[in-house]
C-alpha cells in the first residue's frame, strides 16, 4: 500500500494518499477525481543518524549509548 503524492487539476490542492490496489483518490479539498500523481524524490537515509552500532551484541546507534538510552549501555 504505497503512499503517493498529487495534485487536483480543478483547485490545485496537493495531498498525500494511501493507494489500496485499483482505487482512485479524491481530492480532500474539492473532492474531484479529477487529479494527477505527482513525481517524488526517494527516499534517502539521515545524514545526521549514525550507522555504528555502539557495541556488537547492542544494536543500538551510538547516539542512544551516548544519551543513556541504550538498554545494553557499555
Amino acid at each position: 500500500m504505497p503512499i503517493y503524492e498529487y495534485q487536483c487539476q480543478r483547485c490545485d490542492a496537493v495531498f498525500e494518499a494511501l493507494v489500496f490496489s485499483s482505487t482512485k483518490p479524491t481530492c480532500p479539498e474539492c473532492g474531484t477525481e479529477e487529479i494527477s500523481r505527482l513525481m517524488s524524490a526517494p527516499a534517502s537515509p539521515r545524514s545526521d543518524a549514525p550507522s555504528t552500532p555502539c557495541g556488537s551484541d547492542c544494536g543500538a546507534p551510538r547516539s542512544c549509548c551516548a544519551g543513556g538510552c541504550c538498554p545494553h549501555a557499555h
